[in-house]
């Protein structure tokens, strides 16, 4: 305390007003840049020369300035700024709330709240709360930081932060924190018209349906998309047809949601919202072409996506999962490692990334894995899957998929066989897609180890494929056929495999016919084929 008097004293006393009115002010914040010394001198005669010149002064007489790592911003030593704060002659009210809207205007959203946190404001706190953008939460997954922030306010100010609170409990259900975030998100909806035209209804809404939709309840996803469509608000409606959209493809409604898709692409660029057309064209590219077996269209929109992620971390993390998961399914070994360990390095960098990536990235891992026959870590990285798959039906059809694939390689068919016939009793789980591709391994299992399971499992396998009009399983399917056929001696295997050779021309499927993995060599042991037409072993290599 003596020091700081004896600074007053010796310092500060000596100084113009100017000058000394401009080291009080600029002391407010922890730090500060010409730029926001300027708005500090708005009530002065040509404030933005003065600023500098008032700089430039303090700089001249070593007052104590300390300039920051990335040479933006100036900071006073502690012991002077405890002194400029303590004998500031001026009501600080007016200047903190002149830092904070500067703050805010520039996007520095964490030294706007600091800056309000450190001085009791927390109602301005609220207020900024209620202002952040989703470009400042996204790109770096900043979920536990919002979630340190609502903390921070009082618990009665929450009633007048449910944007906030929607937020944030929509990105904590993101994240794989359900309970937490759907008890946030249900608090407001609880408290609000959801019939109601305003923009935090339609949040709300929103917030249902993505909720729902990563629970796997697609149907109820539906039932609040649909309700979102209905606002006349073309904003809102471009957040509608997104969810229709995702909803259709849980539910493997896939010309459908395709053609949701395509509208919210059209609307989004009407509208110039880059991040929604990003969204979209990425949610089309994963969730239809990529799994109806449309490799090129999917390429082709992810590629179109690249530059949107290029500088937020956590978000990228997405797009290059989107692209892992095409590796996988083209059964290009090679980028789906090299994708996965991109995405390993950017995790470190984001606060957060959503759940569902975490599992899809331990699941390319693992069949990365698989396909490269490297058994101990394909086991870790499943392993590590099944933390996040829990209650989520496409992703336990999908990890189920994996081990008998696993099982299979390993030469252990029976085992892989019981898997299935344990998935089948089960049914789709309101994931048909999955549940297709689960029950095609199975069918190979079967068809390998000579299981009567095999007539079961086949006969559903082709009701799903040709319902759900999936290309990458029906081109497997018919190399099934064909080698089933041909054991049996019957001449239409090459019927079955002429028409899975067809299929197999379009772009991406050359990994899947031409490698030289044994994973699914299973007409090896029937001699070459008679005929000039490729073995149909060859269209089963990688799955």
């Amino acid at each position: 305390m003596r020091l700081i008097a004896r600074l007053k004293e010796q310092v500060l006393n000596g100084l113009d007003s100017a000058l000394r009115r401009f080291l009080h002010r600029t002391a407010l914040p922890q730090q500060f840049d010409p730029e926001l010394a300027q708005a500090l001198l708005a009530d002065q005669p040509g404030a933005d020369e003065r600023a500098v010149a008032l700089l430039t002064e303090a700089q001249r007489l070593r007052l104590f300035l300390m300039r920051s790592e990335d040479h933006r911003w100036w900071r006073y030593h502690p012991l002077f700024r405890a002194a400029l704060l303590q004998h500031n002659p001026e009501s600080a009210t007016r200047w903190l709330e002149m830092a904070i809207a500067w703050f805010e205007q520039q996007g520095e959203w964490e030294l706007a709240m600091e800056l309000a946190f450190a001085y009791g404001l927390g109602e301005r706190a609220v207020s900024t709360l209620e202002r952040l953008p989703t470009d400042w939460l996204w790109p770096w997954g900043r979920v536990w930081t919002l979630w340190q922030w609502v903390q921070r306010v009082e618990a009665h100010a929450h009633q007048r932060a449910p944007r906030a609170l929607l937020t944030l409990g929509q990105e904590l259900h993101r994240a794989g924190h359900w309970q937490e975030g759907r008890s946030l998100v249900q608090r407001v909806a609880s408290a609000i018209d959801l019939a109601s035209p305003e923009p935090l209804a339609r949040q709300a809404l929103n917030a249902l349906a993505n909720m729902a939709h990563i629970e796997g309840k697609y149907e109820e996803s539906l039932h609040w998309a649909e309700r979102v469509a209905a606002s006349e608000d073309p904003q809102a409606r471009l957040h509608a047809h997104k969810l229709l959209g995702d909803a259709s493809t849980g539910l493997s409604r896939f010309s459908v949601a395709r053609r949701w898709y395509q509208r919210g692409i059209q609307v989004a660029q009407q509208l110039g919202d880059l991040a929604y057309l990003t969204f979209q064209r990425h949610n089309l590219a994963v969730g239809v072409e990529l799994v109806v077996g449309r490799f090129a269209q999917a390429q082709t929109l992810l590629e179109a996506n690249a530059p949107f992620y290029a500088q937020a971390p956590a978000m990228r993390v997405t797009h290059l999962v989107g692209w892992a998961c095409l590796y996988v399914e083209m059964g290009d070994w090679a980028n789906a490692a090299r994708v996965a360990g991109e995405i390993e390095a950017l995790r470190t960098a984001a606060e957060s990334i959503q759940g569902s990536n975490r599992f899809w990235h331990a699941w390319c891992r693992a069949m990365t894995a698989i396909g490269s026959s490297d058994w101990a870590a394909a086991e870790a990285t499943l392993a590590e899957a099944e933390l996040t798959a829990q209650g989520h039906p496409d992703r336990e059809l999908a990890l189920t998929q994996a081990r008998i694939w696993l099982l299979r390689r390993q030469g252990e068919p029976g085992r892989a066989v019981h898997l299935a016939v344990q998935a089948l009793d089960k049914g789709t789980q309101g994931a048909p897609a999955g549940y297709a591709a689960l029950v095609l391994e199975g069918a190979l299992a079967a068809w390998q180890a000579g299981d009567p399971a095999y007539e079961p499992l086949i006969a559903e396998a082709k009701r799903l494929i040709a319902q759900l009009r999936l290309d990458t399983a029906l081109v497997r399917l018919r190399a099934l056929l064909a080698l089933d056929a041909r054991r049996a001696g019957n001449p239409c295997w090459r019927r079955h495999a002429q028409r899975a050779l067809h299929r197999a021309k379009q772009p991406g499927y050359q990994h899947s016919t031409c490698s030289s993995s044994t994973t699914l060599s299973l007409a090896g042991r029937f001699g070459r084929s008679v005929s000039k037409q490729a073995p149909p072993s060859r269209l089963l290599p990688k799955r």
